[in-house]
């Protein structure tokens, strides 16, 4: 039990709002135990139940997925799940029979998934197992089971709300960004249902304490969907290899993304009175038209307001990390030319930078009260002391970001396959940049520049390919990551460039007065992976000979 909701116990059994019995759930013994011992016994009991899962997957496959045999599945899964809660609803159980019914819990709820799943509409499914999810948060009161079930709940609405997995239900993929608000919305009034419910009596108190970690969960969830949606970040990409493509939304949703961060720039001051200055409307206006932008940011941006003013900085911290990821994900945005999104970034980083010097060098009221004056200095010592560790932590992780990029890069350097790809480049010269040329391939699209708008959810788009006797690819295809290959086809990774896909980039550059030298480029060399990572090594001539640089 976290300490909010320790602390909220206590003061509600002080008041006589709950009786003292509620407050032995704190007590647990198994606060007294080291995290070691706690881990070591939760491995065990799973390694134990290990034959219950192998259980699960015989039955699965024997019952079939037929109708007659879905019952089955309802009846051992409900048996099952009934059993699991029985067990976790004891509030005093030695800690390896509580790790064990974790696993027991995930079999019966997988059994009635999969039997849900395959004899009622994906809609209907997704419901059904939603009510089944908050039936077991009523059934226990282990904080950190509720949080599972509220993450659990969360993908279940998704899938409730899912238009039969078309994204054309509504105009320009608009169900999406429905979606994830909604869900939003609702996470807002599950909120908003605990604040009047604690107080009132003994049972709505317990009803409020239920809500905090099924609506924490349930964020957890959202967060991780909208980083999920907005694509990669930052040298993730370079990292993480195949993934996600961002999800295209329709310009009423950027609008909306917008609006969203006035709001929650206005919840920020209503809470934080010292917000109420011109400097803040400005930082606030400033984050609005990043969000029309980004439009999964404005709702980051009302979850961060929500949490961080009523002090949840465990899920404030969250949604902040989330934050920092979306605004990466902007550099990959198929919609926005470079130049455009590298000029919103530089625009918007720098009239945010001017306004936090003006507010570190400008005057600030002092305080009008002692308590007052004691925070602040608190707050000013607990920032000086994590600072440079925050600061340390950032170059550490954009470090190693880079040199895992770099390693991925060396690997394909060395073991990828050698493949000539046919390229029409165009001399020119841009006055930032120096000389270059940009590259075009003749890649297998449907249509000139075609995204992967009709499929976000499949991650990145690759092209396939049969090599001839000479390792010139001859295009097939446009493909997925996970698309079956015959013997003789390779795929190639495709990288969003200049508002299209293309092999690895679009530009060469050349040092200045080799340009004549570059003109006789016909071929790209590079250097594929099974997976279809890509490196585009040198180019060559019309016999394939490397142009030396």
């Amino acid at each position: 039990m976290n300490k909010e909701l320790s602390t909220l116990l206590h003061c509600a059994a002080t008041q006589g709002i709950v009786p003292p019995q509620a407050l032995e759930a704190l007590e647990t013994p198994a606060a007294d135990r080291h995290w070691s011992v706690m881990l070591l016994t939760a491995i065990g009991a799973w390694l134990a139940s290990l034959p219950l899962l192998i259980l699960l997957v015989f039955s699965v496959a024997l019952l079939g997925r037929n109708d007659t045999h879905a019952v089955s599945n309802y009846v051992f899964g409900t048996m099952v799940l009934a059993a699991a809660l029985a067990v976790l609803h004891v509030k005093k159980i030695p800690i390896f029979l509580e790790q064990m019914a974790l696993p027991v819990l995930l079999a019966g709820a997988g059994l009635l998934g999969f039997g849900l799943v395959h004899t009622l509409p994906p809609q209907a499914a997704g419901a059904i197992g939603m009510l089944i999810a908050l039936v077991c948060v009523a059934a226990t009161e282990r904080h950190w089971l509720r949080l599972l079930l509220g993450a659990a709940c969360a993908l279940l609405f998704g899938t409730m709300l899912w238009p039969g997995g078309s994204l054309h239900a509504m105009p320009t993929d608009l169900p999406i960004w429905v979606i994830a608000h909604a869900a939003l919305l609702l996470w807002v009034l599950m909120l908003a249902l605990q604040s009047l419910a604690l107080g009132r009596s003994a049972s709505q108190t317990r009803l409020a304490a239920a809500l905090e970690p099924l609506a924490s969960g349930w964020l957890l969830a959202l967060l991780a969907g909208l980083t999920a949606l907005s694509g990669k970040s930052f040298l993730a990409d370079s990292v993480l290899g195949h993934g996600l493509a961002a999800t295209p939304v329709s310009t009423l949703g950027q609008l909306g993304s917008a609006v969203m961060a006035l709001m929650a720039a206005w919840l920020a001051q209503h809470r934080w009175p010292a917000l109420r200055q011109a400097r803040a409307a400005m930082a606030a206006a400033v984050l609005a038209a990043l969000c029309a932008f980004m439009p999964w940011l404005g709702a980051c941006m009302v979850v961060l307001a929500v949490t961080a003013t009523s002090h949840r900085w465990k899920l404030a911290a969250t949604a902040a990390l989330t934050a920092t990821w979306l605004v990466g994900s902007f550099y990959y945005q198929l919609a926005w030319p470079l130049a455009i999104k590298a000029l919103v970034l530089a625009g918007c980083g720098a009239m945010l930078g001017l306004l936090a010097w003006l507010g570190l060098h400008g005057k600030v009221a002092p305080p009008d009260s002692a308590d007052a004056q004691d925070t602040a200095k608190a707050q000013n010592t607990a920032l000086q002391r994590w600072a440079p560790w925050l600061i340390a932590l950032t170059a550490a992780c954009t470090l190693a970001m880079t040199n895992i990029g770099i390693v991925h890069k060396e690997r394909t350097l060395a073991q990828g396959r050698r493949v000539f790809a046919e390229l029409a480049p165009v001399d020119s010269r841009y006055l930032t940049q120096g000389n270059y040329m940009p590259l075009n391939f003749s890649l297998p699209f449907e249509g000139e520049g075609k995204w992967i708008a009709d499929s976000p959810l499949i991650g990145r788009m690759h092209a396939i390919g049969r090599l001839d006797e000479r390792g010139i690819v001859q295009w097939l295809r446009t493909g997925t990551p996970w698309e079956p290959l015959a013997p003789e086809e390779q795929r190639f990774e495709l990288m969003p460039r200049t508002g299209q896909w293309t092999l690895v980039t679009d530009v060469w550059h050349f040092r200045e007065g080799d340009g004549q030298r570059w003109e006789k480029a016909r071929y790209g060399e590079f250097r594929v992976e099974p997976d279809g990572r890509t490196l585009l090594v040198g180019l060559t001539d019309a016999q394939l000979r490397p142009i030396q640089p």
